[in-house]
């Protein structure tokens, strides 16, 4: 007898409603990690990208400031008729990159201590007595004179005019012409950065004085020294303001320990104004010390412009170079600003350095004596050597 077994249908395999579910979910989060990972690796490109281009950006701005320090082509460009408005001279005087034989021509004599004007060859040995700065540091305002009548021996005049001892040929007189001149010649910024560092700034400037005192043939009523046996500019005019108008001779480091000197960048309202750089900024310490004076002071000395010429594209930062330049208890300074915004984020970087670079006067005799193109220089005395705005090539 066969018996026959009844078997029951094999389960189908499926998924139920709830592991669906799961999984579908499941597969949604896979595929957001997945765009999110490819997202954030795309930002990272993006943001790398950002970085890399504001760093070459940055690296190019430190790259065109060092360019200025050494030719200082931000004030004076031979190549560029739009930044040379530092070039012209009024009836006070020039400013920095006039030439010497607009405002302080050289005029030679038989006697040394007679020539005049600015000769680029002078070597102004300390060993020449010409150079030899003759007075009393300690006088004031109301000294008698006790030490000395300086006036008869060192002057900017060829002679003295007193009662006392009438009219006097004055051995000395090359210093203070020179010590005058410059003064006159480049504004207040360039007149100290030419000077010696020891250089004291004050000099006899007149041949004729007043009448003798009855009690102190020296001095007039009262006791006060004649103003006019000094330059009054160096006593109370403005190159001194403050504290710093203490009627007395004193060094770079009294003159601009309460105040500064600073170039005016061309860039500025104030920029080929002659008058503006015969001007001291009374911004630094003391209990008189302006604010006003010190946001004047950065405002006039900033030249900041664009880094690129075009501006570049609009998703670009901007970026702006600035070299200002001036003159602090006798430290001359130049200060580099690289400054960076970023128009997609907002956010702002500034860079600050100084740096070593050519002087005034080294970016002077870059120059040609015309201005209009940079000079040929080919070693000490050179005959084929251009004429620069010193003079003598």
């Amino acid at each position: 007898m066969i018996h026959h077994t009844e078997h029951s249908p094999s389960p189908r395999q499926g998924f139920t409603l709830i592991e669906m579910m799961i999984s579908a979910g499941l597969g949604a989060m896979v595929v957001y990690v997945a765009f999110a990972g490819f997202r954030v690796a795309t930002q990272s490109i993006s943001v790398v990208n950002r970085l890399a281009l504001e760093n070459a950006l940055m690296r190019s701005g430190m790259q065109v400031a060092h360019e200025r320090l050494d030719f200082w082509t931000d004030c004076d460009n031979p190549k560029d008729t739009k930044v040379q408005k530092l070039r012209t001279r009024d009836g006070y005087g020039g400013m920095p990159f006039t030439a010497m034989k607009d405002v302080f021509p050289y005029v030679s004599n038989v006697d040394p201590e007679k020539s005049t004007g600015w000769n680029a060859k002078e070597t102004w040995s300390a060993h020449d007595p010409r150079q030899w700065w003759r007075g009393s540091q300690a006088e004031r305002d109301n000294n008698q004179l006790v030490g000395g009548r300086y006036v008869l021996f060192s002057n900017s005049k060829s002679t003295a005019n007193v009662p006392s001892y009438g009219s006097v040929t004055v051995a000395h007189s090359w210093l203070y012409n020179q010590t005058w001149g410059l003064h006159n010649a480049l504004g207040y910024y360039g007149y100290t950065e030419y000077m010696l560092a020891n250089t004291m700034y004050g000099c006899h400037a007149s041949g004729d004085v007043a009448p003798d005192h009855p009690l102190n043939p020296d001095t007039l009523p009262g006791g006060q020294l004649n103003p006019d046996e000094m330059a009054r500019v160096f006593l109370a005019g403005n190159f001194t303001v403050g504290a710093n108008a203490v009627t007395s001779t004193k060094g770079l480091w009294r003159l601009c320990t309460f105040s500064m000197y600073g170039l005016v960048s061309p860039t500025q309202p104030q920029g080929g104004v002659p008058l503006q750089y015969r001007k001291t900024y009374y911004c630094g310490y003391g209990k008189n010390a302006s604010p006003r004076a010190l946001e004047s002071f950065l405002r006039e000395v900033d030249n900041s412009d664009s880094l690129l010429d075009s501006g570049g594209p609009a998703t670009w930062p901007t970026v702006t170079v600035s070299v200002s330049r001036f003159v602090k208890t006798a430290r001359f300074v130049s200060l580099c600003k690289v400054n960076l915004t970023s128009p997609l984020t907002g956010e702002n970087v500034q860079l600050l350095f100084t740096g070593f670079g050519t002087t005034l006067r080294g970016a002077r005799q870059q120059r040609t004596e015309t201005g209009k193109e940079w000079a040929n220089w080919d070693g000490y005395n050179n005959l084929t050597n251009d004429r620069t705005l010193d003079g003598a090539p």
